[in-house]
């Protein structure tokens, strides 16, 4: 389960920097030169990530019937519990920029102390009230990340304005400014997934792949 889990986190990891196709990267710069841009690119934060959500769903859906990762097979409950963590972690991955953006350090550090705090609170509950297996673990990052987000939507609620207007200009030079930034960071990240990658492709048991990954990201 450790390989599994590691490996999936590895994915999702890739399909993220795919997916923010260099607009996260611009968020912060946008927003530093002019923080009025907060609801438009709110906006085109919760959209692209409802749409990267559709595809990445589509995608799981796609290699259903022939993929296996490790030893687990792509059934409905792990396909529902992929999409929706693949969504929160991508839109966690957003308004985290948009807090730099809007040069909330302060808030930014709480943020991921609580992240912190929360994650090793739920791992201990699982831990001893539960069953430790691959799909509890991504509830429990799931069920994280919705209580930070709730958190982030808090603190920046006094921002909303609630105008729904998108801008695809917007969107289009936000793109075209971050590309090359989100390029590298996708190369960066293949480039410490890579093992876990290669290794998918060869007959391994799951449990020597766990104990590897686990080897390889204390090292790292």
């Amino acid at each position: 389960d450790l390989g599994t889990y590691v490996y999936i986190l590895s994915i999702i990891s890739i399909f993220i920097n795919i997916a923010s196709l260099g607009f996260k990267q611009s968020i912060i710069i946008f927003l530093k030169k002019d923080d009025s841009l907060f609801n438009p690119i709110f906006n085109l934060s919760f959209i692209i990530s409802i749409v990267n959500t559709l595809l990445f769903l589509i995608i799981l859906i796609f290699v259903r019937a022939e993929y296996e990762i490790l030893s687990v097979s792509l059934e409905f409950k792990l396909i529902s519990i992929l999409t929706f963590y693949f969504s929160a972690e991508l839109l966690f991955s957003y308004l985290s920029s948009i807090i730099l953006g809007l040069n909330f350090y302060r808030l930014y550090t709480q943020i991921f102390i609580i992240n912190s705090l929360i994650h090793v609170a739920l791992l201990l509950v699982l831990l001893f009230f539960s069953i430790v297996n691959v799909e509890n673990i991504l509830v429990i990052l799931l069920l994280k990340n919705f209580l930070v987000l709730c958190f982030i939507t808090f603190k920046i609620q006094n921002y909303f304005n609630f105008n729904f207007e998108l801008k695809s200009v917007l969107y289009t030079k936000m793109i075209r400014n971050g590309f090359i930034h989100s390029l590298a960071l996708l190369l960066l990240s293949l480039i410490y997934s890579a093992d876990i990658l290669v290794l998918k492709f060869f007959e391994i048991d799951a449990m020597d792949f766990g104990i590897y990954a686990f080897t390889s990201k204390i090292i790292h």
